[in-house]
């Protein structure tokens, strides 16, 4: 008897979050917004231009990751002095 009353709450707690699902309030995928209401066009940064022009925040002079790390492992070692 205890195994159809549980199965019985159980499937009503199914369909219950299905039914919450179904009836969500959704939200489009650009939440309605423009740019101009991000970011306004007289304070965009000239990300562009640089990138046209060859000039990069970080140039790494083609160094893989696992270059930098030993390179700066070797530094903190000669700061130390091992």
């Amino acid at each position: 008897m205890i195994w159809k009353v549980l199965g019985i709450l159980y499937i009503v707690n199914v369909a219950f979050i299905a039914w919450l699902l179904y009836t969500a309030p959704t939200m489009p995928d650009d939440y309605g917004l423009n740019e101009e209401d991000i970011w306004p066009a007289d304070e965009w940064p000239d990300l562009l231009d640089d990138e046209e022009d060859g000039d990069h925040v970080l140039d790494l002079d083609n160094k893989t990751l696992n270059e930098l790390v030993d390179e700066q492992y070797a530094n903190e070692k000669n700061k130390r002095g091992i």
